[in-house]
């Protein structure tokens, strides 16, 4: 067998034999002489195989030629995204992640790659450096967020391969991810009314539909006021699709198209939110935009600067909406629900037991079990602070 470097590659030169006939075998080996001799082996173990299986009278199944990782994420994983109809945020994470991992893995046949190369590709990444969002002057450490991303976008690669049938097993399936700092930030009741307080006109409206009703910000900007069979509305991607405002219903339904997890859902309102919308209706013609405005991330930032409110973003308005309604004692299930989680282990994180919570269910338990049960009431917990499910009326 030959190894030989051409062009700052390792390729490996070899004859095999199999039922007489005798064929020659010269592909690329990695960027090491190492990883040629590792390609080069394992492809002898295979027609090895091969052979063994003839001599026995055993036709062996048929494999598809190796396929260079950067070849496949090109041209078999990434046409996924328009055919299953992904999310413009999903799609233009793959790539990123793509652009990263074909750094280490776009020369490599998918064959090739181990979960060694997958352990050194995560070494090599935590070394690396970025320039902040913020500060482009100063570099960060690449964060095991987005570590993770790529990580999570790699295994479906792979997994993609090995159902194709161009490898017989995932080598990215058992890599345990690194371990994330939590990013959100629960606002104190306070800091919800001071965030409030000190937004601009146009401004506190979008902030009070998030805090109220969890909603994503996508969602409520493009929020319209609703027109005739709008359920019956289908839109062509989610670029196109609208969510709708029917205050003689009190609700938001929130297309399919839509959602982050696909599936079309109602979002009730309160009697808050529906006076906030009726003072802001003015004649609006169904079917326009109730907020004249493409983001908010400028007018927030300013808003959260005079609130005295560092470090949040606008995403921690949904998750202080979700901690919140889980602690006036609404049903996690409806939570998942309300908040179009995919799963209702997402909607558990906002879940935080308390010692008198767990008091008051041993003493239900004990009243129960000593015969008292008529006398029980196990009713949900009724928000200290107004009747009103999204709390509105507590921030006003």
């Amino acid at each position: 067998m030959k190894i030989f470097k051409r062009n700052g590659n390792y390729f490996f030169d070899f004859s095999f034999t199999i039922n007489g006939i005798k064929k020659r075998y010269r592909r690329q080996g990695g960027k090491t002489r190492k990883e040629a001799e590792y390609a080069a082996s394992k492809l002898k173990a295979e027609l090895e195989e091969k052979r063994r299986l003839l001599s026995q009278g055993i036709v062996p199944p048929e494999k598809k030629s190796n396929m260079l990782f950067s070849e496949f994420a090109e041209k078999k994983f990434l046409p996924l995204d328009d055919i299953k109809g992904r999310r413009e945020k999903t799609k233009m994470s793959h790539l990123t992640s793509i652009k990263h991992l074909n750094r280490f893995f776009g020369q490599k046949y998918l064959s090739q790659i181990t979960k060694e190369d997958i352990d050194q590709y995560i070494k090599e990444r935590k070394n690396e450096r970025v320039k902040g969002s913020t500060n482009r002057s100063i570099a960060r450490p690449v964060s095991n967020a987005t570590i993770n991303r790529e990580l999570t976008c790699l295994n479906q690669i792979l997994r993609l391969a090995m159902k194709y049938g161009y490898i017989q097993k995932n080598p990215a399936s058992e890599i345990e991810k690194l371990k994330e700092s939590p990013r959100w930030t629960i606002l104190k009741d306070d800091e919800a009314r001071r965030l409030i307080d000190a937004a601009s006109p146009h401004l506190r409206p979008i902030l009070k539909l998030l805090l109220f009703t969890g909603m994503r910000r996508n969602e409520a900007l493009k929020l319209v006021w609703a027109f005739p069979d709008y359920m019956r509305k289908t839109y062509q991607n989610e670029k196109e699709a609208c969510s709708i405002l029917d205050l003689n219903q009190a609700l938001i339904y929130i297309p399919k198209e839509l959602a982050k997890n696909h599936k079309a859902r109602i979002v009730p309102l309160s009697q808050s939110l529906v006076e906030m919308f009726n003072e802001m209706r003015n004649g609006a013609k169904p079917g326009s935009r109730v907020f004249n405005i493409s983001d908010i991330k400028r007018s927030f930032k300013t808003a959260s600067k005079r609130a005295g409110l560092s470090n949040i973003r606008i995403h921690d308005l949904r998750h202080t909406c979700a901690s919140r309604m889980i602690e006036v004692g609404i049903n996690v299930v409806d939570v998942c629900e309300l908040l179009g989680h995919s799963d209702l282990k997402i909607t558990m994180k906002y879940c935080h037991p308390s010692i008198d919570n767990k008091r008051q269910a041993v003493e239900r338990l004990s009243m129960i079990y000593d015969g008292s049960r008529n006398k029980v009431d196990i009713s949900a917990p009724q928000p200290s602070f107004n009747q009103d499910v999204n709390y509105c009326k507590y921030w006003n």
